[in-house]
């Protein structure tokens, strides 16, 4: 026999109440949050936005808002007469079976009369009042600075890959690729002015810790390059936007500077080659005595420490100190042994230090003393 609170579960009132139950709830303990797909949602947030909505189940509101966009693109809500309602002779006023009249009508139906569709799409740019003015001021379409604000970076030499960190390298190979599939999507008011049948993007090469990143660019044609250079300077901004939107390890957001690529670049050679011609030189340039000698030395050197331990250094620098303050206290005893010869000074004590210092401040308040100023009794 079933309980009566396993009956009360059952039955559709225990639906409506726990549902009751569930939106006036005030949460306190438990997991605030919860997982909806990828997004993080707070739950008193969802049972706001539940309790607003009248949606319980999420399909509902996916099947209300699928609806809304099909009547949407049928032309449902246009303003004043439609073709519409008179192409389906369904006349100024909806049936109440309005979606079974509506099942025969279909979209290609619609689009044939554009001006009906396009009466129901809202403008792509919303005209306020501020829009008005930009457009009577000329300022509609953002304009891009002359050459007399571009300053033209020059670079000495490029250093090779060799030499460059792995974190570096696998940063500008990021920046490259990210900046050769997006650059058509850059501001459309420099974009329109790029073109990109004659750019060519070479590499990337930032400095130390990616303080600066030079991206060194060229073009097919040389006189292209005064047509889009003031404008591709322009677009620092943006690749620092693409890389803090797209890279996910960056060391520091670096300044961007576009360096052209002329072909007169000086590549520096990797430091293991030139430590290399450096060594070899040095080989062919010695002569043969000069290269006895010296091996020699080395020879007789590594002769002497063979037989030594690695510790003996060690005691060699600590008997070096004992020696030097040992020197120190003979030299000491010496003047000592003077001072008690020399007539003249064997009546001075010895020196003492706290009896120097006693002096001093009994000379300073004898001084103190006698820099007062007089005063009169009557």
């Amino acid at each position: 026999m079933l309980s009566a609170t396993r009956l009360f579960l059952k039955s559709p009132l225990s639906v409506a109440v726990r549902r009751e139950r569930k939106l006036n709830r005030r949460f306190n303990g438990g997991m605030p949050v919860r997982f909806n797909g990828e997004r993080v949602v707070a739950r008193q947030a969802e049972l706001d936005y539940e309790r607003a909505s009248g949606f319980i189940n999420p399909r509902a509101m996916q099947r209300m808002q699928r609806r809304h966009r099909e009547k949407t693109l049928l032309g449902i809500e246009a303003a004043g007469h439609n073709d519409l309602r008179t192409l389906s002779t369904l006349g100024d006023d909806m049936p109440l079976n309005f979606e079974r009249a509506m099942k025969d009508v279909t979209p290609a139906q619609v689009l044939a009369n554009g001006d009906d569709v396009m009466s129901t799409v809202p403008p792509p740019v919303p005209y306020t009042p501020l829009a008005a003015r930009h457009l009577a001021e000329g300022r509609w379409w953002p304009t891009v600075r002359g050459l007399e604000s571009h300053r033209i970076k020059e670079l000495n030499f490029v250093v090779p890959d060799e030499d460059r960190s792995p974190s570096s390298l696998r940063f500008c190979n990021e920046v490259e690729y990210h900046l050769r599939r997006q650059l058509k999507a850059c501001p459309a008011h420099i974009g329109e002015r790029i073109n990109y049948a004659e750019l060519i993007i070479r590499r990337c090469v930032s400095s130390k810790r990616s303080h600066k990143l030079y991206v060194i660019w060229t073009t097919v044609t040389p006189a292209a390059r005064f047509e889009m250079e003031p404008y591709i300077a322009e677009l620092g901004p943006w690749v620092r936007r693409m890389i803090r939107h797209r890279i996910k390890c960056v060391p520091n957001m670096p300044v961007i500077y576009f360096v052209y690529d002329a072909g007169h670049f000086e590549q520096r050679l990797p430091r293991r080659l030139s430590q290399d011609i450096k060594n070899a030189h040095a080989a062919a340039t010695q002569s043969i005595d000069e290269r006895v000698e010296y091996l020699k030395t080395l020879d007789s050197m590594n002769r002497k420490l063979s037989g030594i331990p690695w510790f003996m250094p060690y005691l060699w620098k600590k008997d070096e100190v004992l020696k030097t303050s040992q020197k120190m206290r003979d030299d000491l005893r010496t003047l000592e042994d003077r001072r008690r010869i020399d007539p003249v000074k064997a009546n001075q004590p010895p020196f003492d230090p706290a009896a120097k210092r006693a002096a001093a401040a009994k000379r300073a308040a004898n001084v103190a003393e006698a820099s007062k100023a007089p005063t009169f009794v009557r």
